[in-house]
């Protein structure tokens, strides 16, 4: 997992044989600086990787919880940015979009692919009045409700 939330001190690794909740400190931050809330989601997916890698037998369940990049909110929407989103929140998309790929790629090596049943989904919609930032901005309104849901069978 990716972020604080899910901490085994929250109690969300009850169940797992394995749960990978490590969020290292960068190199350059001070010992007096406070835990890290987050790790990246390649840095997620390089330890999903590593873990499924390391199985043997494709009868598993799996959680992957990945939370994008740690990016600063930015006002406005650059251009090209997919379907509006602003810089950080198309960063952290695009993030999670390629570490989910590598461990689905790390699924097609081990011939597992075609038998998984794979869930995606998102914690929430987007916000037109975020400006951009993915925490500002939440209500009710139809873009916060519309949470993607994708499976492949």
């Amino acid at each position: 997992v990716s972020t604080v939330l899910l901490d085994p001190r929250t109690g969300a690794d009850r169940g797992f044989s394995h749960f990978d909740a490590e969020r290292p400190r960068p190199a350059a931050a001070p010992l007096s600086a406070p835990d890290p809330l987050e790790r990246d989601s390649a840095a997620t997916a390089r330890a999903a990787v590593a873990w499924l890698d390391a199985q043997e037998s494709p009868r598993l369940f799996y959680l992957l919880q990945l939370n994008g990049v740690a990016a600063p909110p930015v006002a406005a929407t650059a251009p090209g940015s997919a379907r509006g989103l602003g810089n950080s929140e198309a960063q952290a998309v695009g993030a999670a979009d390629a570490a989910l790929g590598s461990v689905l790629d790390s699924l097609r090596r081990k011939g597992w692919y075609d038998d998984a049943l794979v869930m995606v989904t998102s914690a929430h919609g987007g916000s037109p009045d975020s400006g951009g930032d993915p925490g500002r901005g939440y209500t009710l309104e139809d873009p916060v409700r519309r949470v993607p849901f994708v499976v492949k069978m």
